[in-house]
């Protein structure tokens, strides 16, 4: 895999960037010793070039409403908005944390039952990124430069 740089993307490029996390339940048996994890809730908060840094999450006057959660048919109703056409965007940037242990499963079902083609650049099994048509999905974890000893310990 090719190493990060530090530069901007092309000025052709028009993002909208979405930052997502499945809550799941685990109620249905996968095997004696292992439950099925089933997305039940997604929720939904996006950025684009004018509000990347708005603090409070205000309404944008381009991307509207910044926050959204999704619980009928989490994962086809965040395709389904992801993959809304948006004249402003010709790139959709989808970001969750931990995407390589869990997060892009569900996606990556969902793909493979439309037959969408995907590419997924792999560090060894781990998904490192999953890209589909205009959509790129990243893993927050596998782009993150500092190692967990200097990151500050979460008191709970």
């Amino acid at each position: 895999m090719r190493p990060l740089k530090d530069t901007l993307p092309r000025t052709g490029d028009k993002l909208l960037y979405v930052f997502y996390d499945f809550e799941t339940t685990q109620n249905n048996e996968y095997t004696d010793v292992a439950k099925l994890h089933v997305p039940n809730l997604v929720c939904v908060q996006q950025d684009c070039s004018r509000c990347e840094n708005v603090e409070n999450g205000a309404d944008c006057v381009r991307c509207g409403n910044r926050k959204h959660s999704f619980w009928q048919d989490p994962t086809g109703d965040l395709l389904s908005y992801i993959t809304q056409p948006r004249p402003w965007a010709n790139k959709n940037v989808a970001i969750v944390h931990n995407a390589k242990a869990f997060g892009f499963n569900f996606i990556l079902n969902r793909a493979i039952q439309l037959k969408w083609k995907q590419e997924m650049p792999m560090n060894v099994l781990k998904i490192m990124c999953l890209k589909m048509e205009h959509l790129i999905f990243l893993d927050s974890v596998s782009f993150l430069r500092a190692l967990c000893v200097s990151c500050p310990m979460r008191t709970v």
